[in-house]
């Protein structure tokens, strides 16, 4: 079963058919290439509103 943090997912057409759609899953992190992504983020100025 699925809950908060679980999902729940099929191979393509073997879903219940209740509206599913396609996902990517992440099986592996790359974690330098992350963490140099993460640092860029937090380095970036504010966004005006």
């Amino acid at each position: 079963t699925a809950s908060y943090g679980s999902t729940l997912s099929w191979p393509v057409g073997e879903g219940p058919g209740l509206g599913e759609r396609a996902v990517t899953v992440v099986r592996e992190v790359d974690v330098p290439r992350f963490e140099r992504f993460a640092v860029a983020l937090l380095k970036a100025p504010s966004p005006k509103h």
